[in-house]
């Protein structure tokens, strides 16, 4: 059986829409354990000041301070992080 030109898009929809979804969950997964490390650290930063979160790796607690303080990853790549 040949597959028209409207039933292909319609199975790339559906692998669009499954793949969105487990990135989705992913993302959800990784940002739960990030925020659930028991270890805190200082995020410092001009833009940001001074934050305390937590910090299985110094990209983890970037990430998290990115959160916390409703700025883009890029912009505070390079903030000094240290251990409570």
């Amino acid at each position: 059986m040949k597959l028209t030109e409207r039933d292909l898009e319609v199975q790339a929809a559906i692998r669009y829409q499954e793949n969105l979804k487990q990135s989705q969950e992913g993302y959800r997964r990784t940002r739960k354990e990030r925020w659930s490390f028991p270890i805190e650290v200082r995020v410092r930063h001009p833009l940001i000041g001074e934050v305390i979160v937590p910090g299985a790796s110094r990209y983890a607690a970037i990430l998290c301070a990115c959160e916390r303080c409703h700025r883009k990853y890029t912009e505070l790549h390079g903030a000094e992080v240290e251990a409570l």
